[in-house]
């Protein structure tokens, strides 16, 4: 039975995993925090990998594993990026840390302190944190996505365990069971769809789940509501284009037909077209490959620079408020790309 104020948190909350049995993909890192648990010998942890991995879940898991009722009083739990300085090391961390609790047998396993986006904490805080996990019996678990971005004296404390992308079998799994919770109808195919619109990015794939859920206006989730929802690109559609527009007309003719589409009716987005195109050029490229007419020296060369160019635009586009210059720019790269290869298979 879900409470009312179950009922009111959005879906990445509400099946949020509780234990290690609901955490999907990681089976060896779970397997490793069990026998740290089972033999009472916790190391400092550090959890790396992209976001949405399950990386907080798992930890926040492993807290409920070791505490139990007590984690509220056992675990200090905070968020590096807001705050990362100096400051918060020295007083909520440390005053944290020097502490005993009255109300919990820390003899059995000693405080934890979790710091996500641990990766952008600022230099000092970073050698005030080792200074602290060697003075202190507290255990810490930092999280972030980038491996190196801690001091090397901070890397040579701490396990590292790296969390990988969701593979699909397990995000549609985990969406099933969140849809059929929730009563609502779907088509299988729908769940591929979103998960090939977010990656292994579970937060972002739940997050979209329900987002779909709330803009359809029956109780079923169809493939065809879905292909508008997210503003997909038919393959077929993109191949033409490819084909009839970058390798034949003007780069002006190819702009207006991605403008009208992308800016000014936005019936598709920027991203989705880069994720279509890039998917669409790889496939030429490769069957450009089989030739025996085109060198493979030069087709490497020329598919490594148009990644190259592509991953800068999107880039851009990410960060711009002028989306229709990295559109332009996204049209002369693939252009290019188009025509040579389409002159050479002629």
């Amino acid at each position: 039975m879900i409470s009312s104020t179950t009922e009111t948190l959005p879906w990445v909350e509400k099946y949020r995993p509780k234990s290690f049995n609901d955490i999907v993909h990681h089976s060896r890192i779970i397997y490793l925090l069990r026998r740290f648990i089972a033999t009472r010998t916790m190391a400092h942890l550090f959890f790396y990998g992209p976001p949405g991995t399950g990386k907080t879940s798992t930890i926040l898991s492993c807290a409920h594993e070791i505490y139990g009722k007590a984690a509220n009083m056992m675990v200090l739990h905070l968020n590096a990026s807001d705050e990362r300085g100096i400051d918060v090391v020295r007083k909520q961390i440390l005053q944290f840390a020097s502490t005993s609790s009255l109300f919990y047998n820390s003899a059995n396993m000693s405080k934890l302190v979790i710091l996500d986006e641990a990766d952008s904490m600022t230099h000092c805080a970073q050698v005030a944190l080792r200074d602290i996990m060697m003075q202190y019996d507290t255990l810490f678990c930092l999280i972030g996505n980038y491996q190196y971005a801690l001091l090397p004296t901070l890397q040579s404390r701490v396990v590292r365990l790296l969390f990988t992308p969701i593979p699909m079998e397990d995000a549609v799994s985990v969406g099933q069971h969140i849809l059929k919770s929730e009563g609502i109808e779907f088509e299988p195919e729908c769940l591929k769809m979103v998960y090939e619109q977010t990656g292994g990015d579970m937060r972002q794939y739940v997050n979209v789940l329900q987002a779909l859920h709330m803009r359809v206006d029956v109780e079923q989730l169809t493939e065809a509501s879905l292909s508008t929802l997210l503003c997909r690109w038919e393959r077929s559609e993109v191949l033409s284009f490819v084909q009839n527009g970058l390798a034949k007309q003007s780069h002006k003719t190819n702009y207006e037909y991605l403008h009208q589409s992308i800016i000014t009716s936005h019936t598709h987005t920027l991203s989705t077209w880069i994720d279509a195109l890039i998917r669409v050029l790889l496939e030429i490229s490769n069957t450009c490959g089989t030739n025996k007419g085109v060198a493979q020296n030069d087709l490497l060369l020329d598919t490594i620079q148009l990644c190259t160019s592509m991953a800068d635009a999107e880039y851009h586009a990410s960060a711009s408020l002028q989306p229709d210059i990295q559109l332009f720019a996204i049209i002369t790269a693939t252009s290019s790309f188009s025509r040579k290869w389409a002159t050479e298979n002629a």
